[in-house]
């Protein structure tokens, strides 16, 4: 999408204002450029590390930059995962926050989309309350690429991932 700085006129430093285009940091001394998760290489025209996200931006290469930077923005490097809980649990997190539940799980399922959330919710049942909620929670991706995943079909629903309460 965008190439090396060609000339640069500034004061008679060379790199009076190290900052290109959306927020990249140059490194003068790999000529890489930083952006803010992984590094830009301006002469291959890709990063030199996987997206994040992977496939899941929707791009055709985990080493690409986006499709349209005035609107696809991954600013934190977070990936959104859905949870389906009853409102007890929904309850129980807004007053002591996320904790190993009684049962002595250490963590929990997310699933990867809203409406695989809404479907374990109906199909998985929350006890005598018919009644659940359904959350997004963003995740960064050092702990998404820690956690045991079933990216068929968890429950046969669809892809979850499980995470530690204590990540």
């Amino acid at each position: 999408i965008y190439g090396r700085v060609k000339t640069e006129e500034a004061l008679g430093e060379k790199n009076f204002i190290p900052f290109r285009f959306q927020g990249q940091y140059e490194d003068e001394e790999t000529e890489l450029y930083y952006n803010r998760f992984r590094y830009y290489d301006s002469q291959q025209g890709q990063y030199t590390q996987q997206d994040p996200i992977r496939l899941a931006g929707g791009n055709p290469t985990i080493y690409g930059y986006v499709k349209d930077v005035n609107i696809w923005v991954d600013v934190f490097g977070l990936d959104s995962f859905f949870r389906s809980m009853s409102r007890e649990e929904f309850f129980d997190i807004q007053d002591f926050g996320w904790r190993a539940s009684a049962s002595g799980m250490s963590g929990k399922w997310f699933a990867d989309s809203y409406e695989d959330a809404i479907v374990f919710g109906q199909k998985m049942g929350h006890g005598v309350d018919t009644k659940f909620y359904v959350i997004e929670v963003d995740i960064p991706d050092y702990i998404v690429d820690n956690a045991f995943r079933n990216p068929g079909k968890h429950d046969g629903i669809g892809a979850a991932s499980y995470f530690e309460v204590e990540d």
